[in-house]
């Protein structure tokens, strides 16, 4: 089922997820030194009830 995301590092995306699953994305943070991101921390979105305008979950950021 696509949801949206909303907050977070992922806002605005809409992807194909379980709405009644936790979702867990990686986040890249830039290099300090240049080179190729690096891997962040875990990002955390779910669902709490809403939806957006074309009727899709809204999976929202839990910092």
């Amino acid at each position: 089922m696509l949801v949206t995301l909303y907050g977070g590092p992922h806002d605005g995306r809409t992807i194909d997820a379980d709405p009644d699953e936790t979702l867990r994305l990686p986040v890249l943070t830039p290099s300090v030194d240049g080179g190729p991101p690096d891997l962040g921390d875990d990002a955390t979105y779910e669902w709490q009830g809403r939806r957006d305008g074309a009727g899709r979950p809204v999976m929202e950021w839990q910092p």
